[in-house]
């Protein structure tokens, strides 16, 4: 059986939309916990996320990359000993249960 070694999990933090009205609030409001973020996680070099603007609901894009919003920060969760495969069965199993028509910003995602 192929060993388990531990793989990076690292959360991306966006400002919602790409206004930068949001990003300067966020600046403010970030160092006092709170603001309006988008967050994406990266597993094997894949970032996926939850929302509804492509109406599928869980999506992935290249790390760092979500058109849909502005970067501004990686945040590193630990490792997981997943291997590829499972993380993508997971990530499909998932899909069923969070479907793009269910998203709501405040109750659903």
């Amino acid at each position: 059986e192929q060993e388990r070694l531990p793989v990076p999990v690292i959360l991306h933090v966006y400002d919602v939309s790409g206004s930068q009205t949001v990003s300067r609030a966020n600046d403010v409001l970030h160092k006092l916990g709170t603001g309006a973020f988008h967050a994406a996680v990266e597993i094997y070099g894949m970032e996926w996320s939850y929302g509804k603007a492509r109406r599928c609901g869980i999506f992935h894009c290249d790390p760092a990359a979500c058109t849909a919003h502005t970067y501004r920060e990686p945040i590193s969760m630990g490792t997981i000993t997943m291997f590829q495969g499972e993380v993508l069965q997971l990530v499909k199993a998932m899909s069923a249960e969070w479907p793009g028509s269910s998203y709501d910003l405040l109750t659903f995602n």
